[in-house]
């Protein structure tokens, strides 16, 4: 009887670890910045604007953009059928992040503060927002 039940908890066991989500692989190449609310080109002196890595696992709740991952689990994403955002605020800056599932495009925005009226009333720099398209990729 024993040898049944461990032969069931191990057929159970295998199938619940196959049936886990693979993460999605994706490359992101830089599109646009709108900077000081102008279009610009993407430019950067320290570092490739194009074939940025964006990995995603909806079940395990990873997102992890060019590098920088966010800890498994984390409740600060939102994960919708159409859409992943994180939005992360402080005293001094605000900062966003959007990937669409539909269309493959991420972008990622931050704003500083600029100063303070009376020490009290935070008076804000225009947001900063880099566009990006991206695309799955095969394989390693």
């Amino acid at each position: 009887m024993s040898k049944h039940l461990i032969v069931m908890l191990t057929v159970f066991l295998i199938g619940a670890c196959s049936m886990q989500e693979q993460d999605t692989r994706l490359v992101c190449d830089c599109d646009y910045v709108l900077k000081d609310f102008k279009k610009e080109v993407c430019y950067s002196e320290f570092y490739d604007v194009d074939n940025n890595s964006l990995v995603i696992n909806t079940s395990k709740r990873k997102f992890s953009f060019n590098g920088f991952n966010y800890p498994e689990g984390d409740k600060t994403h939102t994960f919708a059928d159409d859409f992943i955002s994180f939005k992360f605020d402080t005293e001094v800056q605000k900062f966003y992040q959007r990937f669409d599932r539909v269309n493959l495009v991420f972008y990622e925005s931050k704003q500083n503060i600029d100063k303070y009226i009376e020490d009290k009333y935070p008076i804000w720099k225009p947001s900063e927002t880099t566009y990006y398209q991206c695309r799955v990729v095969e394989g390693v």
